[in-house]
């Protein structure tokens, strides 16, 4: 199992909320992973109507965990997204 976490850095123009990316990217993944923000855990088994309660903004403190085949390549991903290429992905 691999936890890390992040501070999320959005562009203020960026068109979506960082929810709703998130939800999608953990689709891909076999493991099991979790998002969690004070106290609040969501996993990919939740709806994307769960995951806007998290409120993830710039700034924001959040923790990644995975657990499973591909947890290394999940919770770099999802950091990368979260940290380093977020406004790259609206492109």
């Amino acid at each position: 199992m691999l936890t890390k976490k992040v501070t999320v850095k959005i562009p203020h123009i960026y068109p979506k909320k960082p929810d709703s990316c998130i939800f999608a990217e953990m689709s891909e993944f076999d493991s099991y992973i979790s998002v969690e923000k004070d106290g609040l855990k969501l996993s990919k088994e939740n709806s994307l109507l769960d995951f806007f309660k998290l409120d993830i903004k710039d700034g924001s403190e959040i923790t990644i965990i995975a657990d499973g085949t591909d947890e290394q390549q999940a919770v770099n991903v999802l950091s990368e997204l979260l940290t380093e290429n977020y406004y790259l992905d609206i492109w």
